[in-house]
């Protein structure tokens, strides 16, 4: 009951997110003015993170989860309705104010799993509830533009925001802090990281960070990748969407694997190198079968492990603040290091470029494996404890 209100709560904030991107061309000319201002809208919604993640897991040490769920999903609640208004001015406003809530919300529901289950369970429950970002994304392409074709921005607005509003009452009603979540709040409220964990919580961002960079370089590039490689814009554009379809079984599959396996180091080695040497295939060879198959299978499979490595790595005390540092990485990562895709695609005016530049971060993802196995534990593993 307990992860199934979290995985719910953390399909709104996708279902949100993709809420503007869903109906983008439709909206350009007839809500906003051009697809610079669309770009700008979309993008807005992340970029609280990058200031409220760290602060975010500050205020759930010291009040607890639940309040501050209620408080995050208040936030994303207002933001919508304020949408709904229409205007520039009210769209941009409201996207951010939904995009802060979610910032916040988004590091105590990665927490609030951790409390409610042991350690040695947790890549396999991360698995499972981080495939509810790939739902909510795939329920909106599927839901919304036929609102908004049918009823406009207002009735696609206010459809957006039912979902948020549900787990507001559901989470108010039945969501209750897990064990950990009360020591934390009742007993230790220390709000620094030790050295030792500050560096710990820190490159698990990173990995976090640089893993989700592949992943979103890949899908936003494949389309051109595979049109200049004589598909049509529709089938290429359906290919490079098999990776997003794959996340929602290969993420469970990937929790259940490194739950198995025990050792995250082993684990997220194995992926990591799967994933640059799928890249590599795919940007030079003539090998597209078998490198959108490695990728397929490769890039969901780490999720859950890597959710899983602040519970893992962190005292439960210092675990809240500790989420909120790794997920202040992962939105720098996320606002700085597409762009920088991009810019590499323009500078060397090669279609395959941006590919390479995901199997590039997924490298430098797995030196930070590398290095956070050095730094927990000189000269073994980052093993999962036994559940």
């Amino acid at each position: 009951m307990v992860l199934a209100l979290l995985f719910a709560a953390r399909t709104t904030i996708a279902y949100q997110f993709q809420s503007v991107a869903a109906v983008g061309p439709l909206l350009v000319g007839s809500v906003i003015s051009d697809f610079a201002t669309l770009g700008a809208l979309i993008g807005c919604y992340m970029l609280p993170g990058v200031a409220l993640a760290f602060p975010g897991g500050m205020l759930d040490q010291r009040f607890g989860g639940r309040k501050i769920l209620m408080f995050g999903l208040s936030l994303m609640a207002a933001g919508g309705g304020l949408m709904a208004v229409g205007g520039a001015e009210f769209l941009f406003f409201g996207r951010i104010l939904s995009g802060s809530g979610a910032a916040i919300l988004n590091v105590v529901l990665a927490r609030a799993v951790g409390s409610w289950f042991a350690p040695g369970e947790l890549a396999g429950v991360m698995g499972a509830f981080v495939a509810s970002w790939p739902l909510g994304v795939a329920l909106a392409l599927v839901t919304l533009p036929a609102v908004m074709v049918s009823s406009g921005w207002t009735a696609l607005s206010l459809a957006a925001l039912a979902p948020t509003l549900i787990c507001l009452v559901l989470l108010g009603l039945f969501y209750k802090d897990g064990p950990e979540g009360k020591i934390v709040s009742s007993i230790d409220r220390r709000p620094r990281l030790s050295r030792q964990e500050f560096q710990l919580a820190t490159i698990a961002g990173v990995i976090w960070g640089l893993y989700n960079v592949t992943y979103v370089v890949l899908v936003a590039s494949l389309p051109e990748f595979f049109a200049q490689r004589g598909y049509a814009m529709a089938q290429a554009a359906a290919i490079s969407s098999i990776l997003g379809w794959a996340l929602l079984v290969f993420l469970p599959v990937g929790g259940y694997v490194a739950q198995r396996i025990g050792s995250a180091t082993l684990m997220l080695s194995a992926c990591f190198l799967l994933i640059a040497a799928g890249s590599l295939l795919l940007a030079v060879t003539d090998w597209t079968v078998t490198a959108m198959s490695i990728l397929v299978v490769a890039i969901g499979l780490p999720a859950g492990a890597i959710m899983a490595l602040p519970a893992q790595i962190l005292p439960p005390a210092q675990r809240p603040v500790g989420m909120g540092l790794y997920f202040t990485i992962f939105y720098l990562a996320m606002a700085a290091l597409p762009g920088a895709a991009g810019v590499v695609r323009e500078a060397a005016d090669k279609v395959n470029a941006p590919i390479l530049f995901a199997g590039g971060t997924i490298m430098l993802a797995w030196g930070a494996v590398l290095i956070l196995d050095r730094l927990r534990r000189p000269g073994a593993t980052i093993a999962a404890p036994a559940a």
